[in-house]
Formats: structure tokens, C-alpha cells, sequence
């Protein structure tokens, strides 16, 4: 219960800060790549559903041609032509989640939680959905160490619900660990 209370925002303060300072010169490097090769805005923003509905932005390195959003839909595969050629790989190795440590640093979400939803979305819920808004939301997700995009949102959601209702400090250590495995072997990336 104390991990729960105190331990979790402490561990995500301190992992994201050291995060940040460590990976430094490969978010400044991820960021002369992105301006080069796509120009500005190197920072992708998207209003998300963050702990009890709350609204936040999260962020991301830009990945799509600029106004992305306004062309097509708000889910993308792989394959979708509004990929540029350096988001492609940002996303294979999903470097382009990097700047979450951010959104960590300021407490909108947490290294392990359930994914945040796109806030168009938040209408639409159930009741038993909205009850993965109990928590702050994760970079890091049971649905990355089961499939990441490969999952079905239906499967997404019960991986969500499975967490909220038993995450622990031993739950999120062992999904930091099979994340970065997976993320490592580009595993369940479409």
C-alpha cells in the first residue's frame, strides 16, 4: 500500500529525471534528426485522458507529416503514408516515446500505468473502461509485454483493467524489464 501511495510517484520522479540527463545527447540528437529531415514542430502534442479523466498533452517526437491529424485517422499502422521516412524508425524503436519522460517528470503519467487514451475517445467509455482512469497513466503498459500493436483495443483495454486492479512495485519491475526486451527486439510492432 505504501508503493501505492508514495512509492510509485517517488520512483517515477526519480526514474524519469535520471531518464532525462542520461539520455540527453540522444534526445538532442533524435531532435536535430527530426528538424532536418521533417522541420518543425519536432515535438508531436496530443490531448490525452490522464488519472479520473483528467485532460493533459502528452508528447512525442513528430513521426507524421505535419498536420497528420487533419488527413487521416487518429490510429496509424506502419505502413501509413503520413510516416516519415525518420518517424518510421522512431517508431520501430520507439524512440519516439522518449519525451514522456517529461510527462513523467511532471506527474500527468508514470513509467508503468495503463496506456493514455486519445481524448476524443473519453465519450465513449464505459464505466468499466473509465476505471482505467483510476490511475496515472504509463509509458510503459501490461499491453507492451503482451503484444503492443499487434493487440487487438479490446485486448488493450482488459490488460489496462488486469493492471489497475493489481499493479504493485514487483508487477512494474518485472513489465519494465519484459519492456525493454521487447522494445529492444522490436517485438509486436506492425
Amino acid at each position: 500500500m505504501l508503493y501505492r501511495k508514495f512509492g510509485k510517484r517517488l520512483c517515477d520522479v526519480i526514474l524519469s529525471a535520471l531518464g532525462l540527463v542520461i539520455l540527453s545527447p540522444a534526445l538532442l540528437g533524435i531532435s536535430i534528426a527530426v528538424l532536418v529531415s521533417d522541420g518543425i514542430p519536432i515535438i508531436y502534442k496530443q490531448k490525452r485522458m490522464g488519472k479520473d479523466g483528467k485532460a493533459f498533452y502528452i508528447c512525442k517526437f513528430r513521426t507524421m507529416v505535419k498536420n497528420a491529424d487533419q488527413i487521416g485517422p487518429l490510429y496509424t499502422a506502419m505502413s501509413d503514408s503520413r510516416i516519415t521516412k525518420t518517424g518510421r524508425f522512431l517508431r520501430k524503436t520507439s524512440l519516439d516515446e522518449l519525451p514522456q519522460l517529461w510527462n513523467i517528470l511532471k506527474g500527468d503519467m508514470s513509467v508503468v500505468g495503463p496506456r493514455p487514451g486519445i481524448w476524443k475517445e473519453y465519450s465513449e467509455l464505459n464505466e468499466n473502461q473509465k476505471e482505467r482512469l483510476s490511475i496515472v497513466p504509463g509509458l510503459l503498459c501490461l499491453a507492451d509485454v503482451r503484444g503492443r500493436s499487434l493487440l487487438k483495443p479490446e485486448e488493450k483495454i482488459r490488460y489496462d483493467l488486469e493492471y489497475v486492479r493489481g499493479y504493485s512495485f514487483w508487477k512494474d519491475i518485472k513489465i519494465c524489464i519484459k519492456g525493454a526486451i521487447v522494445v529492444l527486439k522490436r517485438e509486436g510492432v506492425n
